[in-house]
């Protein structure tokens, strides 16, 4: 359980650590091979990340608590993050539709989530 807990937190560092190079924050030339080799490199780490959820498996009460805590967290941090892009964004007059779609997505997908997670259990 260790093991896969270390994996998991070594693996979202990359992760985060890749994401913050797509912002170009050393502001070098980004060439097409780069591009190409840090979409490729983003979209593994994302399929590995995204294993770690499916594969966790709850043993008692307490776990399935911190896991939904955790969930909770990550959901409101997202949305929270997201209207306030679409604040500040429609402060300039200039909303991008990705922030609203995705927005919208996340809701859609929680109400869904819950009703059928009601249905199921």
């Amino acid at each position: 359980m260790k093991e896969t807990q270390n994996t998991e937190i070594i693996i979202s560092t990359i992760l985060i650590l890749l994401l913050i190079f797509f912002l170009n924050p050393l502001h070098i030339l980004m060439p097409d091979p780069l591009l190409t080799m840090m979409i490729i490199f983003l979209l593994i780490l994302f399929a590995i990340f995204s294993s770690f959820i499916f594969k966790e498996k709850v043993k008692d009460e307490r776990e399935a608590l911190h896991r939904f805590i955790g969930a909770r967290f990550a959901y409101l941090s997202g949305t929270v993050i997201l209207v306030v892009g679409i604040i500040l964004q429609s402060l300039n007059h200039n909303v991008d539709v990705f922030l609203v779609f995705t927005l919208i997505i996340m809701i859609l997908s929680k109400i869904v989530g819950f009703m059928y997670a009601k249905s199921k259990h």
